[in-house]
């Protein structure tokens, strides 16, 4: 009687159930986009706008916000980076006695101006008329958006090593407007921050601005228009200082006048920032100078 040889072990099975296995995880995570977030593996939607024209008006890097002199004797001022959330991996504060002296100093007391009652937010002064000042109120009619405007500062914290300067985001549903920035009316940036996924998320719906939709931003009574004219979408969390401080342009001083609205994306996530520049109607980016980058 010959002996039975045991049948190997099907190998080709064992290989096709994994393969099937990993593409249900693919197919998954392609199929919810809730987990592609979480996973780090969301896809930014295509910006718009011409960034080489508006990058050409921004004042020389190392005119970095916010500005603040040193010491006799002391360290530089530190550079700055886009604001944090509470969501992401948060900086340890510097150990370093005086530069938290510094932090607590540089933070203001937060203030809150009324929105002016009764007043149609389609109402629009004349650039002639307009008194420059600080925000208090902002408007986005294409996304439905109708908000406070809070004066915030900054924090210095220690990103790989080095203390940076940090901006403050307001934790409510207001946006935030970063007082060493221009006053509204004025050349220069007038920069904003807000939430997008906590605290009243007056920012979530950013990301639905298409070109041309207007930005109204109000001092006091006073409502100044703007057109959107730029969107774009960069990644954050976890690069380098050298890419955060790239990023960072968008919030420096600029020769032209504008408005620049920063938050994070995706809903779920915050790996990225998400950035809208509003220049006044009918304005166009100014040109570089001669001999500028």
């Amino acid at each position: 009687m010959k002996d039975r040889i045991a049948p190997a072990p099907n190998g080709l099975a064992n290989i096709l159930m994994l393969v099937g296995f990993a593409l249900l995880v693919v197919g998954g995570i392609s199929g919810y986009p809730v987990i592609r977030d979480w996973l780090g593996l969301a896809v930014p939607p295509p910006g718009f706008g011409d960034e080489a024209a508006l990058t050409g008006s921004i004042v020389d890097a190392n005119e970095a916000l916010p500005r603040r002199t040193p010491e006799p004797g002391g360290a530089a001022p530190a550079p700055v980076v886009l604001p944090e959330t509470p969501l992401q991996a948060e900086a340890q504060p510097t150990s370093d006695t005086s530069a938290a002296s510094d932090a607590a100093a540089a933070e203001p007391t937060p203030t809150i101006e009324p929105a002016p009652q009764n007043v149609p937010a389609q109402v629009v002064t004349p650039a002639a008329e307009f008194q420059p000042g600080v925000p208090t109120r902002l408007v986005i009619p294409a996304i439905g958006l109708d908000a406070p405007v809070q004066t915030v500062g900054w924090s210095l914290v220690n990103q790989g090593g080095q203390t940076v300067s940090m901006w403050n985001v307001p934790n409510r549903r207001a946006a935030g407007w970063l007082r060493t920035t221009a006053l509204v009316g004025q050349p220069g940036n007038t920069v904003l921050d807000g939430h997008h996924n906590i605290a009243g998320e007056v920012f979530r719906d950013l990301l639905n601005l298409e070109p041309g939709d207007a930005v109204q931003v109000w001092v006091g009574a006073q409502p100044r228009e703007y057109v959107v004219t730029l969107r774009k979408i960069v990644p954050e969390k976890g690069q380098p200082l050298e890419v955060r401080l790239a990023n960072a342009k968008w919030i420096q001083p600029t020769k032209d006048e504008r408005v620049t609205l920063i938050t994070c994306w995706p809903y779920t996530n915050n790996t990225h920032r998400l950035i809208v520049v509003a220049l006044p109607a009918g304005a166009q980016p100014t040109p570089p100078a001669d001999g500028d980058e």
